[in-house]
This record gives C-alpha cells, sequence and structure tokens, in this order.
C-alpha cells in the first residue's frame, strides 16, 4: 500500500510539472497572439444573450444618448442631426440646459430599481442561452462594476450596486459561460461634445457640464466626483478624430480598468466594440495579458474568446471576428460571432421590435455558417422586459 502511495505522488508530481512545462504563454504582438484558438465552448455555445444596459437607458430613446444630448453639432454626421436635435429637446425638458444638468444627471437618475438578475437570467436560460455578455462600460465612460479606476461607476452613482457582478453570479450559478463588453475607448471621441457650448439662442457660448471640475460640486449631488473623470479633460473636435491622439492617462487608465474586470471577474469573453484591439500597443498588452490569466485559470490553456470587428484572415485565430447586425456571405472557417438587438441597443419605447420568426432564421442562418449569435435584450431603466 505504501507503495503504491508513494507511486502516485511521483505521478501527480511529474504530472504537475507537465502542466507547468505545457503552460500556454502570450507576449503582446499578434504573432504571439496568433497560438490562440476559439475555445470549444464557444464553438458549441451557439446562442448568447447580452444586456446592453446601462443610463443610456434611462430617457428612454434608444443608443448614443450620450453624444448626442448635447445638441446638434456641425460636425455631426449628416444621419445625427435630427437625432441630435430630438435628444437634446427631450433633455432640455426633463432636466435642463446641459451647462447644469448634463450626463452625469442621467447616470444619477438611473435606479435599476426592479433589477432582478436571478429571474432574467432563468428567463435566459428557458430561451437556450449558453453564454451571457454583461455591459462592462459603454462609450459615456461609465463603469458597471465597483471600479478601481473609475470612480464614476454604479456602485458610488445611480442604482450604487454593482451591476456587473450581480449579472455574472446569476449566470455562474446557472452554468452559463460570463462575458463583459468595453466599449469606453470611444469616450475620446464622444465626449469633446460636453466641453462645447450652445451656438445659437439665449445660452449661447454657456460652457456645458463637461468644464466643470471636482471644486464646483461642493455642496451639489455629485460633490467629491470629478466631471473631468467621467467627460474627459475640455478639447477640439479636431482633437478627438482619432484613438492616436487620445491623452496617454485616458489610455492607461482604459488598460487599468480592463484588466481589472479580467482580474477579479474572471470572464470567459471580452467584446471590443473596435475595428481591432483598441489603442495599438495597449490593446496587445490587454489582450496577452487576459490570455495569460486565462490559461492560469484553466490548467495552462487560455480558454479566452476576445471579439473586434474587423480581422484579417491571419489574425482569425488570435481574436474572434464579431459583425455588429451583419450576416456573412457564405460558410466560414473560424469560428464568429453576430451581435445584434430585437430593438434598439438602448430601451427605445418608441421602436418596432424584430419577430420571433426573423430573430429565429438570422440564429439559424449564423449557426449555419460557423457562427454564434448574440442578441440584446433590451432592458427598462428599471431593469425589466417589456
Amino acid at each position: 500500500m505504501l507503495a503504491i502511495q508513494v507511486l502516485v505522488a511521483i505521478v501527480s508530481v511529474q504530472a504537475s510539472g507537465a502542466s507547468k512545462d505545457k503552460m500556454q504563454h502570450f507576449e503582446p504582438t499578434w504573432e504571439s497572439l496568433r497560438q490562440a484558438r476559439t475555445p470549444e465552448w464557444f464553438r458549441d455555445a451557439k446562442f448568447g444573450i447580452w444586456a446592453h444596459w446601462g443610463p443610456q437607458s434611462v430617457p428612454e430613446m434608444g443608443d448614443w444618448y450620450a453624444r448626442h444630448m448635447y445638441g446638434d453639432r456641425p460636425e455631426l454626421d449628416t444621419w445625427e442631426h435630427d437625432l441630435a436635435k430630438a435628444k437634446r429637446a427631450a433633455h432640455d425638458a426633463r432636466w435642463g440646459h446641459p451647462s447644469q444638468s448634463g450626463f452625469k444627471e442621467v447616470i444619477h437618475d438611473w435606479k435599476a430599481e426592479k433589477f432582478d438578475p436571478e429571474k432574467l437570467m432563468d428567463l435566459y436560460v428557458r430561451a437556450g442561452a449558453k453564454y451571457f455578455v454583461s455591459m462592462g462600460a459603454h462609450c459615456d465612460n461609465f463603469d458597471l462594476w465597483d471600479s478601481k479606476f473609475q470612480p464614476w461607476n454604479a456602485t458610488k452613482v445611480g442604482p450604487k450596486q454593482n451591476i456587473l457582478s450581480m449579472w455574472a453570479q446569476a449566470a455562474r450559478k446557472r452554468g452559463l459561460h460570463f462575458g463583459v463588453s468595453i466599449h469606453n475607448n470611444w469616450a475620446w471621441r464622444w465626449w469633446w461634445t460636453a466641453s462645447q457650448s450652445d451656438t445659437t439662442g439665449p445660452l449661447k457660448g454657456v460652457p456645458y457640464d463637461g468644464n466643470l471640475t471636482l471644486a464646483d460640486g461642493k455642496g451639489k449631488w455629485w460633490e467629491g466626483l470629478d466631471p473631468r473623470q467621467l467627460y474627459l479633460r475640455p478639447r477640439t473636435p479636431a482633437e478627438s478624430l482619432s484613438d492616436d491622439q487620445a491623452d496617454p492617462i485616458f489610455v492607461n487608465n482604459f488598460k487599468d480598468r480592463v484588466e481589472d474586470v479580467v482580474d477579479r471577474y474572471r470572464p470567459d469573453l471580452i467584446y471590443f466594440d473596435w475595428s481591432t484591439l483598441p489603442f495599438r500597443q495597449t490593446g496587445l498588452d490587454i489582450a496577452a495579458h487576459y490570455y495569460n490569466q486565462s490559461a492560469k485559470w484553466n490548467g495552462g490553456v487560455a480558454k479566452a474568446v476576445m471579439n473586434v470587428k474587423v480581422l484579417p484572415d491571419i489574425d482569425r485565430t488570435a481574436c474572434v471576428l464579431d459583425v455588429e447586425r451583419g450576416q456573412t456571405t457564405g460558410i466560414e472557417k473560424w469560428p464568429y460571432q453576430t451581435d445584434t438587438c430585437f430593438g434598439d441597443w438602448f430601451y427605445n419605447k418608441g421602436i418596432k421590435y424584430k419577430t420571433a420568426t426573423q430573430v429565429i432564421h438570422m440564429l439559424a442562418d449564423v449557426v449555419s455558417k460557423n457562427g454564434t449569435l448574440l442578441l440584446n435584450v433590451p432592458l427598462h431603466p428599471t431593469g425589466e422586459i417589456d
């Protein structure tokens, strides 16, 4: 018996050493990241549910409210003008002029008072979902977890709950894989609007609330919070034309926040709302960190999925292609994801929803082409479904 125990111990030590020798390791280069392979769990999943949900649901006017609410800017694309005019008018009527009551007031009014992730997750499991994705941070630069690097987060403002953690617990309790979508790399391009002013009208030239500082909050509900940590520093539209012009402080903060999510919540999937990895080398650094952490969590093999929107064939093993609101023309050699919504990305009380038949047809098409469908279910600001 003793001899058998010794033999088992030796084999265990050898196995342990072998697993360490085989531990995958990724460097922050495309060449190294191409070692990655799409994990089996994702290839088999076929259908996931996404909660593209946050404070921009409060006005009930759909996506991009934060960008458009500061008004019709001459720099906006043509299709955005009418959206911006409507959202600015609605904002003025409900919250007042954005020189004082800007997007931070929209955040303040997001209470999620009827949010029940356990009930919702039961529904999603019955619908057939095999993975669930929570919003982490949208382009509004607001974090939905107890962020170490962004005080403007859901545990301090608005719901005062750790929305991301609540989703993660509910999903994993039911055996679903858990993902997080990250969009706030767009904040540098979006939030120059908050530091502008009206170009016409009675308050022409009065700066919007993106020009406020920490000191201006004394005696107000947002005392102790710096608006410039939400909106970033005041800047011109020309400074916001590309990621390459973003301040290093913002870029480093973005990296810290993504890695905070990775290290603390161990997501199975990270979704980047960008054509490639954000901020060039910084994106590569994040990807290598994420895959190396995943390898540690999974016995030496990275089982993580990282979505981006545009990928050359050579990089289709490094990341998983995401096709937003679209379908491919044929069967794909590599697994991919289509993400879509049966309404607007954020709750929009005026939109007509897709029918169940339309969604099922899309699911069948995507799966038949080696894809997985991620379906956003729009949530009312209270946390309920229509």
